[in-house]
């Protein structure tokens, strides 16, 4: 993180100098001549930081949120040594503008003007390695969340092991594309697999995330039945035919068919992003009550 806003920053002082030489940044040059510019500039940039954490970690019995401000916040120099004229960047990462959200959770601030206090939400955020299984009310947390290690790792190979069955044998990232795609290639033919996918799908439901999901509703004396919203993220979820996706097979599997599936943004892989940039305009809104000059990146 601290080397792509140090990239940043050198963008940004590579600009200002620009800007004082009026040269154009794709061309270092001023009438035909080659203009050598000096990185003597001695400039502090203050960034606004915001950072997703896994949701359990979040809530946990240890504020991870307060130990991962104190361990970014501080007054950085870096030196690209390998850049032309090495220049060296200073930027500041403040405390107060540091801000820590929870993956999964931050989505709840998306439905703040449909839930009550009453409301009951259930998130599931499925990720490569683990997914993530957490129920709110209202916007507070019920109970621990579940993190599961059955993932979209596990449907991958749950898939690749059919598909070797089948003749088709293909890497992690080729299987991944089968499941977005639902199609392998035999030859130079297309060769549909929609049912092959959808039926891992539903086992991969059935045989690992049912009892994930059961669990934290029983742990947390919730019925299915009671749970208004279900926002599904994370990009195992994407799916052009929702009757065959990994949410609808939760619906059918855990019987949350009176919750309305929220989706919160077109590619479920990015929705924590998208919340998180919320966050951050907030965070923006507050510098520039005391910066002149505010560059969103």
């Amino acid at each position: 993180m601290v080397y792509g806003i140090a990239r940043d920053a050198l963008r940004a002082q590579q600009l200002d100098l620009y800007k004082e030489f009026n040269v154009s940044p794709l061309r270092n040059t001023r009438s035909g001549r080659a203009v050598e510019i000096s990185y003597s500039k001695n400039v502090m940039y203050d960034y606004g930081v915001v950072v997703c954490i896994p949701v359990r970690e979040y809530n946990g019995s240890k504020d991870c949120a307060e130990i991962l401000k104190d361990k970014i916040e501080g007054n950085y120099t870096v030196e690209f040594p390998l850049v032309e004229s090495k220049p060296v960047v200073h930027f500041s990462i403040m405390k107060r503008n540091i801000g820590v959200v929870p993956e999964g959770g931050v989505a709840i601030t998306a439905l703040k003007n449909k839930i009550t206090e009453d409301s009951v939400t259930l998130i599931v955020d499925m990720g490569h390695v683990t997914t993530d299984i957490a129920l709110f009310q209202g916007t507070m947390l019920l109970g621990r969340v579940i993190s599961s290690p059955y993932a979209g790792s596990t449907l991958i190979g749950n898939l690749r092991a059919v598909l070797n069955d089948e003749g088709y044998f293909l890497s992690d990232e080729q299987v991944a594309k089968v499941i977005a795609e639902e199609h392998v290639m035999r030859g130079a033919e297309r060769i549909d697999v929609k049912d092959i996918v959808d039926t891992q799908k539903s086992l991969f439901v059935k045989n690992y995330l049912q009892k994930e999901v059961i669990q934290i509703l029983n742990m947390n004396s919730i019925n299915a039945k009671q749970v208004q919203f279900f926002v599904p993220i994370g990009a195992p979820m994407n799916n052009n035919d929702h009757s065959t996706s990994i949410e609808y097979n939760i619906v059918r599997s855990c019987g949350l068919e009176y919750a309305e599936v929220a989706y919160l943004a077109d590619n479920l892989r990015y929705v924590n992003v998208r919340q998180a940039a919320r966050f951050a305009e907030r965070i923006l809104k507050n510098m520039r009550g005391t910066y002149a000059n505010i560059a969103v990146v």
